[in-house]
C-alpha cells in the first residue's frame, strides 16, 4: 500500500468511514454479540425474554434493554409484546455478520485502532508508514468481521449440547414413571376351585 500524505490520509478515512467500514469490538458490541449468540441458540419460532438471556450471559437486563433497542431500530432482532413474548432474531443467523451487530450497537465507533494526529497536524515519514499499517489493519479487521456470521458461531454450541445429550448414560437421562404400589395393602388370597389350583399354591 502506497503511502499517504495528510490531505490524502484524511480523505481515505472519512471516505472509509461513510462506507461504515470502521467497526470497533467494544464492551457494548461484545455484549450484543453474546446476547444474539442466545438468540440463534434457541427454537425457531420462539420468543426469548431479556431476563433470561440476562440471566444465561450474565449482563444486567437494563444493559441490555438499550442494546435491544439498537438491534431493533437495526432491524436484526424483532420482538412481540405480552405473556410468551420476547426477542427473537429478525432473520436467519446466516444472514447477520458480527460486523452488522458491532456497528448496530455502537454506530459512532471509531476506527479498531487508534490514530492519533500529532499536535502540529502533520506526520513525519515514519508516522505515515505506521498509519498506512493501521489502515491495512482496519480494513483486514473489517473483512474478518463482516466474513463471520452468527450461524457459524451457535452451530458449533449446538452440536456439542447434541452430543452430550447423546452421551448422557440412561441413568442420567429422564425415568420412565412407574405406577406406584400400594402401601399397607396384602395381596388379596386366591380363591382354590378345583384340585389343580392346590398344585399352584406353595403349601
Amino acid at each position: 500500500m502506497p503511502l499517504l500524505s495528510p490531505c490524502e490520509r484524511d480523505a481515505a478515512w472519512s471516505e472509509f468511514a461513510d462506507r461504515g467500514c470502521a467497526v470497533r469490538i467494544t464492551s457494548k458490541a461484545s455484549c450484543a454479540i453474546s446476547a444474539l449468540i442466545d438468540l440463534a441458540l434457541q427454537q425457531p419460532g420462539t420468543y426469548t425474554s431479556l431476563q433470561s438471556i440476562a440471566a444465561r450471559q450474565k449482563i444486567s437486563v437494563s444493559h441490555l434493554e438499550h442494546l435491544f433497542a439498537k438491534l431493533r431500530r437495526n432491524a436484526l432482532v424483532l420482538s412481540v409484546r405480552g405473556p410468551g413474548g420476547g426477542y427473537a432474531l429478525a432473520r436467519a443467523a446466516c444472514t447477520i455478520s458480527i460486523a452488522d451487530i458491532a456497528k448496530a450497537v455502537d454506530q459512532h465507533a471509531e476506527q479498531a485502532f487508534d490514530h492519533a494526529m500529532p499536535a502540529t497536524g502533520r506526520l513525519t515519514p515514519e508516522a505515515l508508514i505506521a498509519e498506512s499499517l493501521w489502515a491495512r489493519a482496519d480494513l483486514s479487521l473489517q473483512c474478518i468481521l463482516q466474513d463471520i456470521d452468527l450461524q457459524s458461531l451457535a452451530e458449533p454450541h449446538r452440536k456439542a449440547q447434541a452430543e452430550m445429550s447423546e452421551a448422557a448414560p440412561q441413568s442420567q437421562r429422564s425415568p420412565v414413571l412407574q405406577r406406584p404400589k400400594p402401601i399397607g395393602q396384602t395381596p388379596r388370597a386366591r380363591a382354590v376351585t378345583c384340585v389343580f389350583d392346590l398344585a399352584e399354591l406353595d403349601i
